[in-house]
């Protein structure tokens, strides 16, 4: 995950809370299920229990900070009374992430904080069901509100005039 921080989040002032110690838990449970888990199988939170380290996101204007893909988050509550402003733009990896490459130095920085998470040097992790795109609910539900916008306003896309 990014958060872009457009003005200062001072403590106690609506920070994401993060729980440092995550990483692990997680991977345990993604371990567990090589079939692959939907977004609504997955139930993340619930793995909250398990982790005792918790940090409020603070920081000044301009800062980006980069979250491990498998850190639990939370919204907390604003008593400062004062505005924060951030985006969260979408970050994917290049490449499905690999825990067995040879040599510590050849993982990259995510798969590298899994295996220290998990106290090994690397994994035989083997998908056991082919992986499937996910288009999320709200940006198929996106997608056909557009659509019948256009169509109620007799948009019709160009035709592809290819080369």
């Amino acid at each position: 995950m990014t958060v872009i921080i457009w003005q200062d989040i001072a403590p106690k002032s609506g920070g994401t809370f993060v729980a440092t110690d995550s990483i692990a838990p997680i991977a345990r449970y993604l371990l567990d299920h090589p079939e692959g888990l939907t977004p609504k199988e997955a139930r993340f939170g619930g793995l909250i229990d398990r982790c005792s380290a918790f940090q409020e996101l603070t920081g000044r204007t301009g800062d980006v900070v980069l979250i491990h893909p498998y850190t639990l988050q939370a919204a907390s509550r604003n008593p400062s009374g004062i505005p924060r402003f951030i985006t969260n733009p979408a970050v994917s990896l290049n490449e499905p992430m690999r825990f067995n490459r040879e040599g510590a130095d050849n993982h990259s920085l995510v798969e590298q904080a899994v295996l220290r998470a998990l106290g090994v040097d690397s994994i035989d992790f083997r998908p056991s069901a082919p992986r499937e795109r996910i288009t999320p609910e709200r940006v198929a539900r996106q997608a056909k509100m557009l659509e019948e916008q256009k169509a109620r306003l007799g948009i019709t896309d160009p035709p592809d005039r290819g080369s």
